[in-house]
């Protein structure tokens, strides 16, 4: 075998004998690059591994433990490691000062592949003779861990063979572990023994061993490196007391014990185990305790007074009944859960005939918990207490013992709808449906509204589950809510009976479409009060249904394509009888109207079968509707009205969301033609009237209709081409710099960012580019006209917002362009308000939803590129001209993560004191917000600034120009007592001095803070204080 090249050798001695651990890196690479092999490596180091010193020794152990943990698991062959096996299995026996090199070699060998079969029995058992664990520091323990977990991964079938063996070696190799970091992985080796070992002998033992550390009572220190939580030795711990029903003898009665417990932690650890383990132990390992599990977790919820704690103790008795119906489905056996029931059933019963007392609703709780476990328990409970419940209602005439009952037999019918849920076995609910829904209509004309409302929650609970109202029932239920919705006068019965329609219009659509749709409808039309029953002692609806209310309605019930294809025309009938006849106050109710267009649209567009028809009859509709106004410019017309075009426009938006590429490319083109070429006939509109809503001398009645192109153009998917594109933009670009129509400027400002952020990159996109920025900056520096100059800063911001959202290599010098224009004592802080729109989210155009084209992080990228523009043009900036600055930074800092912010910090501090001596309020209290949350995200830069700030705050306290600024400004002040006690304490007395004036304030809320902050102030340094 080769030698050792003479680097090599030299590196080796020197680490070996020079005592230089800096010479390891040197060997190991060696090694890495195939210079030298671990056999050579193990030759040369002959010598020094059989020296008489036991330093020598272990240096040369510890220099090959560690190259082999540096080398490549490849370049280990099954020689070496059989080789390095023997020798670190032989080594064990060594000095206790050799031990941790060995074991840390043993570790690396633990995760070779190459490693022989039969070795790692051989390494198992040479660990658990030679070594007693427990007398190793924590990292030779976690070592000896280690190396036991990554055997029990990889070889398990071999170190199975050891049997009894390996499971006593463990235990006591982990007895009297104390460590964190150990335990977490002692408790997954012990999972894995208690599973695939025969632990028949050592059960007890084994038990012993986990179970000294429950209820787990650790609290990580607050600089713990490790990571290392309670919850972590928790779950793991649990784990292993679950592992196996062969614990089960020992652990149920220690949960048991636990119980007993005055520590909430402890209680709460030993529901949450019962819970994990019931299922693993069985129904014949649980079955001597099951009377004293009952009366310990009934115990617990009748006294317990923290929630937690209830329902950790519910989820117990749900998991045990759930093992003893397991045990019924498997064996065909149902002693253990019929008895088990019945003796709580028998502690429950006496509590549910007392609706007056507090007991009621625990035991109602836990019978509910039973039945939650299964079909078999929801039937058995229900069959007992579903009588005695019904009994009850009719034994108790006081309302609020009914409405206690009845809420008790709700929660009963909602356990028994999720029993079922998505299963085809029949409800348990469905023999007793009668009975419930007899007990529901007693009190839906009951004087007292609390009952009416349980009433209402009742049938909808039963509507709620398949299949179990049917028939004349549906009917009868309809009926009912449809009656409550217009002649109940309480708000909360209203509201629940909305909500029961909802859902039952959702399973039984052509119900309610018969039974209550037609009525609201023919309300809606006649505002007949006879519309709803023809009984005489209800001919008068409710003084509430208004036809807002109903219109409320219409859009909460219409949640089914049926039910829409019967609303939607009526509504759309009702919109244009509004605009024919044009009644005094009518634009409130026609935007009430669309409102309601617009909420069904927004609930149902999601379903397929209603995109198409929602273009046939809404988007074609309600265009020809808006377009027919905006052409009849001589008569008055509700859709003139700015307001109601808007919602037009957010109805379009919602359905051009969700539409497919095909149909979405066909509408695109028909808008564009109606638009750009004043084809009304392309949207089905036949009239002769000029149309031309893109030239900036029509009337602003067509012109501002371009909210309306917006609205579908701007809304469709990416990948649907807009055609006419550039000769859309540059029309759209002329609008918005030229037209005096305030709504229309800015709408045409938006559709054309919408169609530059879609529009393909290229040549024609870029000369548009450049062409709109020279004519933009142009307007600019060259028109005096003041509006001019405004719509033209505008159309930059949203320009800008367009092509930095999508990272266009224009975005910059458009940035720029805007940013030069803040020294304008015009315009400057109208252009720096701009800043917010680039970078807020939008919700008509540049969103999401509307499928813009939006890079990931663009506001980060734009808060990078430009805060040193901004800080440089700040500090060369006149006094006069610094607030626009300050007015940009602001919001550039509201919209990018603290982690940003906080890299970029410490140059910014100084603006924003600055930011503090402005005049606007607005801007003032947003920077006070900012310091009171940076002196705990950024103590270190808020200390530095410290001379600055304090003076500044004190003077908005007390000056503050608006209430908002001076409370903002003294929460800041009561921030800084959080800061290092040297940095403030200095300025105690001042403070304390200066805040007494405002604790004078004139305004209450004002005072209140001020004497907060002054508390805080005046306890600094003194116990109890900060």
């Amino acid at each position: 075998m080769a030698a050792l090249s003479g680097n090599v050798q030299e590196n080796v001695l020197e680490f070996v004998q020079g005592q230089q651990d800096s010479a390891l890196q040197s060997v190991a690479k060696a090694v890495f690059d195939g210079e030298t092999s671990l056999l050579q490596l193990v030759e040369s180091l002959g010598s020094s591994l059989t020296s008489t010193e036991v330093t020598t020794r272990a240096r040369a152990t510890q220099l090959l433990a560690e190259v082999l943990h540096r080398s490549p698991s490849n370049r280990l062959t099954e020689k070496e490691a059989e080789v390095l096996s023997a020798f670190f299995c032989d080594r064990l026996l060594d000095h206790h000062s050799v031990q941790p090199h060995v074991l840390h070699g043993l570790l690396a060998l633990s995760a070779a592949p190459q490693l022989p079969q039969g070795e790692e029995v051989k390494i198992v058992q040479v660990i658990f003779k030679e070594v007693y664990v427990q007398s190793l520091v924590q990292t030779d323990r976690r070592a000896i861990y280690n190396i036991l977990a990554n055997f029990l991964d990889t070889r398990l079938e071999a170190l199975q063979a050891l049997g009894a063996d390996f499971v006593w070696g463990f235990i006591q190799a982990m007895d009297g572990e104390k460590d964190p970091r150990n335990l977490i992985i002692a408790f997954s080796i012990a999972r894995i023994v208690a599973q695939a070992f025969p632990i028949g002998t050592f059960t007890e033992e084994l038990f012993e061993v986990i179970s000294c550390y429950f209820p787990i009572d650790f609290t990580p220190p607050a600089d713990d490196p490790h990571g290392v939580t309670r919850e972590d030795l928790v779950l793991g711990l649990r784990q292993v007391l679950a592992a196996t029903s062969k614990f089960a003898q020992f652990c149920v009665p220690m949960l048991l014990e636990k119980l007993s417990s005055d520590v909430t932690s402890a209680k709460l650890d030993s529901l949450h185990t019962l819970a994990a383990c019931a299922e693993v132990y069985g129904a014949d390992s649980m079955k001597s305790f099951l009377d004293l599990l009952l009366s310990a977790i009934s115990k617990e919820v009748y006294s317990s007074i923290h929630q937690d704690v209830e329902n950790a103790a519910l989820a117990g008795l749900t998991a045990v009944v759930a093992t003893l119906s397991h045990a019924v489905t498997e064996t065909r056996s149902v002693f253990s859960l019929h008895h088990f029931l019945d003796s709580l059933l028998k502690g429950c019963k006496h509590h549910l005939c007392e609706p007056e007392l507090k007991l009621m609703w625990p035991s109602a709780k836990l019978l509910q918990a039973a039945a939650r476990a299964s079909d078999p328990a929801c039937v058995h409970v229900l069959d007992t207490a579903v009588p005695l419940l019904v009994e009850q209602f009719q034994v108790h005439p006081y309302p609020q013992h009914r409405h206690t009952i009845l809420e008790v037999t709700i929660a009963f019918i909602h356990v028994a709808h999720a029993s079922t849920s998505g299963t085809d076995a029949p409800n348990p609910v469905v023999p007793h449906s009668d009975n419930f829904l007899t007990l529901f209509y007693s009190v839906l004309e009951d004087a007292d509204a609390g009952l009416r409302s349980s009433g209402v929650g009742g049938m909808a609970a039963m509507i709620g589950i398949t299949d179990v109202v049917k028939g004349k029932h549906l009917d009868l239920c309809a009926n009912h809510l449809g009656r409550l919705v217009l002649h109940d006068a309480d708000p909360t019965v209203q509201r629940r009976s909305t909500e029961a329609l909802a859902a039952m219009a959702t399973a039984h659509p052509d119900v309610v479409r018969e039974e209550v749709l037609s009525k609201l409808l023919q309300v809606l039309e006649n505002n007949n009060p006879n519309a709803m029953d023809t009984n005489q002692s209800e001919q008068v609806c409710a003084k509430h249904v208004t036809n807002q209310y109903v219109l409320n309605t219409l859009a909460a019930v219409s949640t089914h394509p049926t039910i829409v294809r019967c609303t939607i025309p009526k509504l759309l009938s009702h919109l244009q009888a509004l605009i024919e006849s044009c009644p005094d106050q009518a634009t409130q109710e026609a935007i009430a109207t669309l409102d309601c267009v617009y909420k069904v649209v927004e609930k149902t567009v999601i379903n397929d079968a209603n995109v198409e028809y929602f273009v046939d009859t809404i988007v074609l509709n309600l265009m020809s509707m808006a377009l027919s106004a905006a052409v009849n410019t001589s008569d008055e017309n509700l859709l003139h009205d700015t307001s109601l075009l808007e919602i037009v426009a957010k109805v379009l938006r919602a359905v051009a969301r969700s539409l497919p590429n095909s149909t979405g490319k066909g509408i695109v083109n028909s808008t564009v033609q109606a638009f750009l070429q004043g084809n009304l006939a392309a949207i089905s509109l036949n009239t002769s009237a000029s149309f031309e809503p893109l030239d900036v001398s029509s009337p602003w009645q067509q012109t501002q209709t371009v909210q309306l192109l917006s609205a579908i153009v701007c809304s469709v998917a990416r990948n649907v081409d807009i055609p006419s594109i550039s000769e859309l933009a540059q029309k759209l670009l002329t609008l918005s710099c030229a037209s005096d129509h305030e709504p229309t400027s800015l709408a045409a400002a938006k559709s054309l960012s919408g169609v530059v952020n879609k529009w393909d990159q290229g040549e024609q996109l870029q000369t548009f580019l450049q062409e709109t920025r020279d004519c933009l900056e142009q307007i600019l520096s060259k028109t005096e006209d003041e509006k001019a100059r405004c719509r033209a800063v505008a159309v930059l911001v949203w320009l800008t917002k367009a092509l930095v959202i999508r990272g266009h290599p224009s975005g910059s010098q458009f940035t720029k362009t805007l940013m030069a224009l803040f020294e304008d004592e015009a315009i400057g802080r109208r252009a720096a308000e701009g800043f917010y729109v680039i970078l807020s989210d939008s919700p008509d155009v540049l969103s999401k939803e509307s499928h813009a084209n939006i890079r990931l992080m663009y506001k980060q990228r734009f808060f990078m590129e430009n805060l040193p523009a901004l800080v440089d043009g700040f500090n060369q900036a006149d006094d006069g001209r610094k607030q626009s600055f300050l007015c940009a930074v602001s919001h550039l800092l509201t919209f990018i993560p603290r982690q940003v912010l906080l890299g970029a910090l410490p140059p910014l501090v100084p603006l924003l004191v600055q930011s503090l001596l402005g005049e606007d309020p607005s801007l003032q209290v947003s920077t006070l917000e900012m310091f009171s949350s940076l002196v705990q995200e950024a103590p270190q830069v808020i200390s530095k600034n410290i001379d600055a700030l304090i003076p500044q705050l004190l003077e908005l306290s007390k000056n503050g120009p608006t209430m908002k600024v001076r409370m903002a400004a003294l929460k800041s002040v009561g921030s800084m007592t959080s800061l290092p006690h040297a940095v403030v304490y200095p300025y105690r007395n001042r403070v304390v001095r200066e805040l007494a004036v405002a604790v004078g304030d004139k305004k209450r809320m004002v005072r209140k803070e001020a004497v907060a902050a002054r508390g805080e102030w005046f306890l600094l340094g003194s116990p109890g204080g900060k």
